[in-house]
């Protein structure tokens, strides 16, 4: 899978949880999120992101995924709630 690719899939994922990430650098450069996805993660069965979204379920393991990092922490650390969204805490 491209990495591109995959980098928007986890955008949209994000903001389907109610979270936007503010854009990482303003001359177009990905930044932390290109590493994240290219990372193992146990969650993942020792998949990085990317290659789990290559596999048959991929993209509903990695939503999976996502939702427990937002549930545990408040948002990743450059994740801000999107507009108009709402919240049951």
């Amino acid at each position: 899978m491209n990495d591109l690719v995959a980098i928007v899939t986890v955008r949209r994922l994000l903001l389907e949880l109610g979270y936007a990430l503010a854009p990482e650098d303003i001359n177009g450069r990905i930044g932390p999120l290109s590493l994240w996805i290219s990372e193992p993660r146990p969650d993942l069965d020792g998949h990085s992101p990317m290659s789990a979204l290559a596999q048959p379920g991929g993209e509903d393991l990695l939503r999976q995924c996502l939702a427990r990092l937002v549930a545990d922490r408040h948002g990743p650390s450059s994740a801000t709630p999107a507009s108009g969204s709402t919240s049951s805490d």
